[in-house]
């Protein structure tokens, strides 16, 4: 049998490379193996920054998390004046939830109000007119209102702001804006839909 195939001799190996007389198998140096893994470093990393950053991200975007006419902060209220007399100044305070806000449901008349001229407290004690047995549904395209029945005596405070808890013993809060006259006596009445 020929000891030669394809004119490589089957001459032994020393050293790394075969004798004289045989075809050289180059050797790579480490300076050689390092220069190779750098270029492929700088090929991916250059690969990379061509992909555009929404395909680069596959993740899904994540819808923001559901909330209702009662979350705090999704609501905006305005009081306005209604017709009054002589003896008392009627007041309506409407409220609208943020758009998106699914429905939550109040009853009764709101509790713990407090008052406010540009920051500075207007102290008044408010009372609710009672239960009117009625649930409303309160969220988005289903505002809800309530009246706010104040004594004339000649000499009522003045405010700006209103803030109320639309669900008693809880920690949610409203707060209407607009002109308001505040006194002893003053009462609430009970939420009701304002959906026209």
């Amino acid at each position: 049998m020929n000891p030669q195939v394809m004119g490589v001799s089957a001459s032994p190996v020393c050293g790394g490379r075969r004798t004289r007389g045989t075809r050289e198998v180059p050797q790579m140096t480490t300076k050689q193996t390092r220069l190779a893994r750098i270029t492929a470093a700088v090929t991916v990393a250059a690969a990379a920054a061509l992909v555009p950053a929404g395909v680069a991200s596959a993740a899904p975007a994540q819808d923001p998390p559901p909330f209702t006419g009662c979350t705090p902060g999704k609501q905006s209220a305005v009081v306005e004046a209604l017709p009054s007399t002589a003896e008392v100044a009627n007041y309506t305070v409407t409220v609208h939830a943020a758009p998106g806000a699914e429905q939550c449901f109040l009853s009764g008349s709101p509790t713990d109000f407090g008052f406010s001229l540009n920051g500075s407290p207007r102290p008044a004690d408010v009372q609710p007119t009672g239960e009117d047995g009625y649930v409303v549904a309160f969220g988005d395209g289903a505002p809800v209102q309530f009246d706010i029945h104040v004594p004339n005596s000649g000499g009522p405070a003045h405010a700006n702001e209103t803030t109320f808890k639309p669900i008693p013993a809880s920690d949610v809060t409203f707060t209407a804006y607009g002109p308001i006259t505040v006194d002893a006596g003053t009462t609430a009445g009970p939420i009701t839909s304002a959906a026209r």
